[in-house]
């Protein structure tokens, strides 16, 4: 088995994938915590304005991360393209 630069891989290369698939992960998570809101939210009435709002609030914040991470990875991926590789 070669070794990863031998495979034309780079640690930038590496590091973009790990980016990615922290990404999803966290967005799987952050699928659980709202699915998890909306129930409470349905549950009880009691406290319904509160976890809208720290709803509301989690929701653009993801929103707001979730989109540097893709803009930030898709501009590392075009300047990967763009710019070869020294091994």
């Amino acid at each position: 088995m070669g070794t990863i630069r031998e495979a034309g891989i780079s640690r930038f290369d590496i590091f973009v994938q790990k980016l990615v698939s922290e990404r999803n992960q966290r967005t799987s998570q952050v699928n659980e915590l709202r699915d998890v809101a909306v129930e409470l939210i349905n549950r009880s009435g009691k406290h319904e304005q509160s976890v809208e709002l720290q709803l509301t609030a989690f929701n653009q914040r993801w929103q707001d991360v979730d989109t540097r991470i893709k803009v930030s990875t898709q501009n590392s991926l075009d300047i990967s393209i763009a710019v070869p590789h020294i091994h």
